[in-house]
């Protein structure tokens, strides 16, 4: 479940960034910092990235999912960065295209089944325009873990 994951030290809102790179490297820093990942996790995130981008457009509110090899993680967790100002991502569907996002969810797993079940469960909370809604529109990280932690699948 999602609420396994989610914790509110790790849930940067606002994030003020100016590029994927930046956003990703303060979020990698934050989970780094609190030993969930390896000091290799940044480097791999933005490698994987290069090759598999994750920006997804979704009505309005974007989102990008970076993650990359469970050999990077020590605990697993999700990062959150709510984006101050949305900054592009590479489509996920279409590489040449960019997506203005405006939250990520950098999913740091440790076991590599678990990563489609958990993709599967946050495929399911993008559907809900007004989560996604609350969550953009929340003012700091305590409200956005609990507009989170408060839709149902994530129970």
């Amino acid at each position: 479940m999602i609420k396994d994951f989610i914790r509110e030290d790790l849930i940067l809102n606002p994030l003020v960034a100016n590029s994927s790179d930046e956003a990703l490297k303060i979020i990698s820093d934050l989970l780094y910092s609190k030993k969930y990942v390896k000091d290799s996790f940044y480097t791999a995130l933005i490698e994987r990235e290069k090759h598999f981008p994750t920006g997804l457009l979704i009505d309005g509110i974007n989102v990008a999912i970076p993650h990359t090899d469970c050999v990077h993680v020590i605990n697993p967790c999700i990062g959150v960065g709510v984006l101050q100002k949305p900054i592009n991502f590479k489509n996920m569907g279409n590489p040449t295209e960019d997506v203005a996002v405006d939250i990520i969810f950098v999913l740091a797993l440790n076991e590599p089944h678990g990563q489609i079940e958990l993709l599967r469960q946050l495929m399911t909370l993008f559907q809900d325009r007004e989560l996604l809604e609350s969550i953009k529109s929340a003012k700091n990280s305590t409200e956005t873990y609990n507009v989170i932690t408060s839709f149902e699948s994530v129970i």
